[in-house]
């Protein structure tokens, strides 16, 4: 999530009736649109498509329009205010108060849950009932500080995820490097020159999008095979040369969205996102190719709760895979209860959804970035249409991805 500027000390708002002649809300910043009654947010980090609050850092779960942290320190899920000092979750300090009506309502650097219409008034949080107006008085605005922690946590989730597959490939002999991965046709040092060409064209996004825009011409004449030549080219170097490339490349990257202005997007080959979901997204891509390099050298590595960024991806893109075949989505949302390697439940989505995927972080990651057959997963899938998106369930860009075969099926192209 993202602040909208910063405010005064004791700053105070005050709301009135909807200004939407339909009933629904419209803010007045331009950043938010809820003239259907939910949160469609500009930067992307947000979206309350269903009615409900789905936070990009993952710290939030507003899914039944209670505030539930993930540190366990608010819990407002009975309806009653169990702490009403701010406390610290990542760096951004929050504070679950009272109710305005009956509903609970949660105090972030960015928005207000009151029911299942959240709303924010410039860069003072407002909550509102459609209906009825209200007055909020609050001592802290977090201006821009709740947003850069929310992006160091990615960064630093980004990073300790790149340093894992470091450590795999940095001892690799030149034959270790030439493994070849379940990837058709890419090698061990076809995946790291992937990584570092990607990583080095996301901080130039970052840094200067002019010439991003000379990469995405260059891409236009080779929409299809771009990738595979950046990979090929970047495999020949010698595997020194390609670990070093890797190492600067993300290192450049990670300072380059720590200092992303607030507000701006980062134009890439698909939808301009923010510094968080850029972070996010490549934490994502990391851990899939990581996957494919811990394969080819038959190692198995140990997940950790990192991967909540890579199952979050999962469940925001589900309409996207909708899309990329075809298909009209449900307008339905799903339930997820993902079980983090840490043992914590994680979910999205409203609690009497018809729909219903659960199972552990891991089977769902590998499942959404294609690198298991879903008959090799533990994961259990409830409803029509929930069956069908595990069939073509898709976190990354681009066309439809083959997937990869069940290790009792015949071998065929894998996804890269």
């Amino acid at each position: 999530m993202r602040t909208m500027g910063c405010c005064s000390v004791g700053a105070r708002q005050t709301c009135t009736t909807a200004d939407s002649a339909d009933g629904n809300l419209d803010s007045v910043d331009g950043n938010l649109d809820s003239v259907d009654g939910n949160l469609d947010c500009a930067d992307g980090n947000l979206d309350c498509a269903d009615g409900n609050l789905d936070c990009a850092d993952g710290n939030l779960d507003c899914a039944d329009g209670n505030l539930d942290c993930a540190d366990g320190n608010l819990d407002c899920a009975d309806g009653n205010q169990t702490n009403i000092a701010p406390r610290t979750i990542l760096g951004a300090r929050r504070a679950c108060v009272g109710a305005v009506g009956a509903t609970p309502v949660a105090f972030g650097a960015t928005h207000v849950a009151v029911g299942a219409i959240p709303v924010a008034v410039g860069a003072i949080l407002v909550a509102v009932d459609g209906k009825q107006s209200c007055v909020i008085d609050f001592r802290d605005c977090l201006c821009d500080a709740g947003r850069m922690s929310i992006v160091e946590g990615l960064v630093a989730d980004l990073t300790a995820q790149s340093a894992e597959l470091d450590t795999l490939v940095a001892a690799l002999d030149d034959a270790g490097w030439a493994q070849p991965t379940p990837a058709e046709g890419w090698s061990v040092a076809h995946q790291i020159a992937h990584l570092a060409w990607t990583d080095r064209v996301a901080a130039l996004a970052a840094t200067d999008p002019d010439a991003f825009g000379r990469v995405l011409d260059d891409a236009a004449r080779n929409p299809t095979g771009f990738v595979d030549t950046a990979a090929e080219e970047g495999a020949a170097d010698a595997p020194a040369r390609i670990l070093e490339n890797w190492r600067s490349a993300r290192s450049d990257l990670a300072e380059a969205l720590g200092a992303v202005p607030e507000g701006v997007k980062i134009p890439w080959f698909g939808p301009p996102m923010s510094a968080a979901s850029m972070a996010t997204a490549r934490l994502m891509e990391t851990w899939a190719h990581g996957l494919d390099v811990a394969d080819a050298l038959d190692v198995t590595t140990v997940p950790t709760d990192r991967i909540r960024g890579v199952v979050h991806i999962g469940v925001r893109t589900r309409d996207f895979a909708y899309a990329v075949h075809g298909l009209t989505p449900p307008a339905a949302p799903f339930r997820y209860e993902i079980t983090a390697p840490s043992g914590e439940l994680w979910t999205w989505g409203p609690d009497d959804a018809t729909d219903i995927v659960r199972g552990p972080a891991i089977d769902f990651c590998q499942l959404v970035t294609q690198r298991r057959s879903q008959a090799d997963l533990d994961l259990e899938i409830i409803g029509t249409e929930a069956t069908r998106w595990a069939g073509i369930a898709q976190a990354f860009a681009g066309p439809p991805g083959p997937g990869r075969p069940s290790t009792t099926a015949d071998e065929r192209p894998a996804e890269r």
